[in-house]
């Protein structure tokens, strides 16, 4: 017979077995949207990331939304050199919101994941993230991320994810990052960005948890966030004026509630970025 202490050591050996025999489905197939315009320069490396993520099974969508330099050709050669590679290309220059939900429209995976066109996704990450929800049958995760200097490649802070995030939690915060996410299509359905000026993705995770999901974290760095820190303090200064506009405007709140939000968001906004 075992003893208490027996019966605790078994168990534990019992979850480590699990998990190490747990696999991913490989049928599962996600698809990664990428909005891009004038993305040249970061490009490459980006949708390079994504190539060397351990799990293979996936689509990239990446839509051209109208650029200037050679991100239209950029984006075609690659698709003509990986079949998952889809190149797609807007007919006018419509903004990130309407350009991300092109890519949504034609999503055929049973998750959506999203990546910027300058963001940078470690190899496990697909990997990592897709065990997590499957092994818990989480519907929207998302996870810690890094930042660095666009100019010197320079690693700044974690903005580390909290194990789970609530909708009204995400009204004075933006601590889900975009380059992070990934749905459940099968679960949640297809979710489409707001066509406002800022915050269009934060604005999104509320609409998915407002439904009654929670947003479960994954607190492993699996992505590189670019962050051009020499006009930091001007950005978030024009943030915090838009995130006012987006309380009044989009969500129709009264001066004191939004002004609740709104300290909330500058504290947390403090938190994350100093």
């Amino acid at each position: 017979m075992f003893g208490k202490d027996d019966t605790v050591i078994e168990g534990r050996i019992r979850e480590k077995k699990e998990h190490i025999e747990f696999k991913i489905d490989p049928s599962i197939k996600v698809s990664i949207i990428m909005p891009a315009y004038n993305a040249s320069k970061y490009l490459v490396d980006s949708v390079e990331s994504v190539k060397k993520q351990s799990f293979k099974n996936w689509e990239l969508i990446i839509i051209d939304d109208c650029s200037i330099d050679n991100t239209a050709e950029l984006i075609k050669s690659m698709s003509e050199k990986d079949s998952r590679i889809i190149f797609m290309q807007n007919t006018e220059n419509c903004g990130v919101a309407q350009t991300r939900n092109a890519g949504i429209k034609v999503a055929t995976g049973k998750y959506i994941a999203f990546l910027d066109s300058d963001d940078i996704w470690f190899p496990n990450k697909l990997e990592r993230q897709l065990e997590f929800m499957e092994k818990n049958r989480y519907a929207f995760s998302f996870s810690s991320y890094l930042k660095f200097d666009s100019n010197t490649g320079k690693n700044g802070k974690i903005v580390r994810a909290p194990k789970v995030v609530v909708a009204e939690e995400l009204l004075g915060n933006t601590i889900i990052g975009c380059l992070t996410v990934i749905y459940n299509r099968e679960k949640i359905g297809k979710v489409y960005m707001p066509n406002i000026k800022h915050m269009e993705d934060n604005a999104t995770w509320y609409s998915v948890l407002a439904q009654g999901y929670k947003a479960y974290g994954l607190d492993e760095v699996l992505a590189k966030y670019r962050e051009n820190n020499n006009s930091l303090t001007a950005n978030k200064w024009h943030s915090a004026i838009l995130q006012w506009d987006i309380y009044r405007d989009y969500f129709k709140f009264s001066r004191a509630k939004s002004a609740k939000y709104f300290v909330q968001y500058v504290f947390n906004a403090l938190k994350k970025y100093f």
